[in-house]
């Protein structure tokens, strides 16, 4: 009777343990990237991104492109010092990856997309906005991890069959620290 009411008591530390540990998503500046057409990239879906999260509660707040302003940043560094330590992408620092040519926006700027990260860390979200004259949602489902998240996209719309793609959310100095030496990308190629 000991050894079953010890082992029970194990068994309710252990569960109470599993439930009290959260998946968790790095918070702060990402990059939310959809791609539908490898070779097309207008179709595809470009937007940085601010990450909240609090609890299993998740909120994406779109932000004006990050490169543009890195990049006028870093051009009035430049015009300050010159002859400083040099262009930081060529330093092995990640540089924050930019819109691709042809490619507009989906969403204004301040525009909120809200979601969930549960306890496994499945992350899903969504957002319904107007693309080409026509109404479109899109429905995010993936894995989350520190650094960020990726999964699959669906596309919806009322005169389309549903388009699948692929998305990810990184932020490519998080990514540069976890791994030191490697610029943002995988040891595995990946």
């Amino acid at each position: 009777m000991l050894r079953m009411t010890t082992a029970l008591l194990l068994l309710c530390f252990v569960t109470e343990s599993r439930a009290q540990d959260k998946a968790r998503i790095a918070t702060g500046e990402h990059s939310l990237i959809a791609i539908f057409d490898e070779k097309d990239s207008r179709r595809n879906f470009f937007h940085d991104v601010n990450v909240r999260s609090k609890s299993e509660r998740l909120t994406l707040v779109v932000l004006d492109d990050l490169a543009e302003n890195q990049d006028e940043a870093e051009e009035a560094d430049s015009k300050q010092a010159k002859g400083g330590l040099g262009n930081p992408s060529e330093d092995g620092v990640a540089k924050w990856p930019a819109r691709p040519l042809g490619q507009e926006p989906w969403l204004s700027p301040k525009r909120k997309v809200h979601g969930t990260v549960d306890a496994e860390g499945v992350i899903r979200f969504g957002v319904t906005t107007t693309r080409d004259g026509r109404l479109v949602s899109l429905h995010f489902v993936g894995r989350s991890s520190f650094a960020g998240a990726s999964g699959n996209v669906f596309l919806l719309s009322s005169d389309e069959p549903v388009l699948e793609g692929t998305w990810k959310l990184n932020n490519p100095f998080t990514n540069a620290r976890l791994v030191p030496g490697f610029n943002g990308a995988s040891p595995f190629g990946r």
